[in-house]
């Protein structure tokens, strides 16, 4: 991994997500390297998918985030506000 990736799992814990955690090889070797790494599934156009993640992280403080998503212009405004 990248050492900015690396550097933010220094001294803390992270959460990430992506699409398909399974499929995510770079972020698997990521929580091989760092145990306080965790990974879980989040398509950030799925509405349903960002409450639960709200729901699940609700008690863990939020320092930074980092979203590198595109846009999927196609969906655009299917359920979610402009």
């Amino acid at each position: 991994m990248s050492g900015s990736v690396d550097a933010l799992c220094v001294g803390g814990a992270s959460s990430s997500t992506c699409r398909d955690p399974d499929a995510a090889v770079d972020f698997q070797a990521l929580v091989s390297e760092h145990p306080d790494v965790s990974i879980r599934g989040l398509d950030v156009t799925a509405a349903e998918q960002i409450a639960d993640l709200a729901n699940a992280l609700h008690d863990e403080p939020l320092d930074l985030i980092v979203n590198n998503a595109g846009e999927y212009l196609e969906r655009w405004g299917q359920g979610f506000p402009r």
